[in-house]
């Protein structure tokens, strides 16, 4: 099943991967699917003659052992290419913080309590399509 949201410029695809599919085959049976079903067009970057590329990547911080107070507590951590300029935080208790490149500032105070958590790193990125 799919959904388009107009909305949002979003679409939802529940897509299922043949097992014998490698990623260049799949790739190109998706393009094909926004390409002809759907209409879509490649974005691209003229300067470089390329598509243009999104991003989007989400870390996780846990609380540092040493800090009994925020024992188990962890944040997520996400930047996308979509909104470059802003960061994205959100806490296990709820909170959420969206900060304009001041992230960093942050970090480093938090740095004394919270550590990345490499094992959890997401990182995603796709051709852009209008």
């Amino acid at each position: 099943s799919s959904g388009i949201n107009a909305e949002y410029g979003s679409y939802v695809l529940q897509w299922i991967l043949q097992p014998n599919m490698g990623p260049a085959q799949a790739e190109e049976m998706m393009r094909q699917h926004l390409v002809e079903n759907l209409g879509a067009k490649l974005i691209h970057n003229h300067h470089k003659n390329e598509p243009e590329i999104w991003h989007i990547e989400c870390e996780t911080y846990t609380a540092m052992q040493n800090v009994s107070a925020l024992s188990g507590k962890s944040f997520q951590l996400i930047h996308s290419t979509e909104e470059a300029t802003l960061s994205f935080a959100f806490s296990d208790q709820g909170g959420i913080i969206v900060a304009e490149r001041s992230f960093d500032t942050i970090l480093t105070k938090l740095g004394e309590s919270y550590q990345p958590n490499k094992m959890t790193r997401i990182m995603a990125m796709g051709k852009k399509y209008e």
